[in-house]
């Protein structure tokens, strides 16, 4: 188990087997990964598409 301190004070328990990426503080709603850095709420973030990952096969292009 980890446990992460929150800025707003509160302790943020992690099971070390999960496979989350990012945790929310239950107080302020702050999220934080796994090294104790904020980070932004993952539901917001959309992701990023690789210019190097092009599937060629399905004529996706550049």
């Amino acid at each position: 188990m980890t446990i992460l301190n929150c800025e707003c004070g509160n302790e943020i328990f992690i099971m070390d087997e999960t496979e989350a990426t990012a945790w929310q503080c239950e107080q302020c709603g702050q999220w934080y990964d796994f090294f104790g850095v904020k980070v932004p709420d993952p539901a917001d973030v959309q992701p990023k598409k690789s210019p190097h990952l092009v599937n060629w096969s399905a004529g996706e292009d550049l």
